[in-house]
């Protein structure tokens, strides 16, 4: 199972995730739990890769990672 961080601070607002290596890659979306609209969607290495979500809006966001195997784990964030 990969490990997401939300890392925020006053430069950086990045979700971490480190996937171990584990597979190859991962599909990530980012939704709204309100409108369930996928904000964001990309694809990260499988071992340890970051992304930016400063243009995302503050509040509540739905996390979906998808293995290349269709595993698919979720969990929730807040962005502040």
């Amino acid at each position: 199972m990969p490990l997401a961080y939300y890392h925020y601070d006053v430069k950086t607002q990045d979700i971490i995730i480190d996937g171990n290596g584990v597979v190859s890659y991962y599909d990530v979306e980012i939704s709204s739990p309100v409108t369930n609209i996928v904000e964001l969607s990309t694809q990260v290495d499988g071992t340890y890769d970051t992304f930016d979500i400063s243009s995302l809006a503050t509040g509540p966001h739905v996390i979906t990672i998808e293995s290349p195997s269709g595993n698919i784990y979720e969990g929730a964030f807040t962005k502040y």
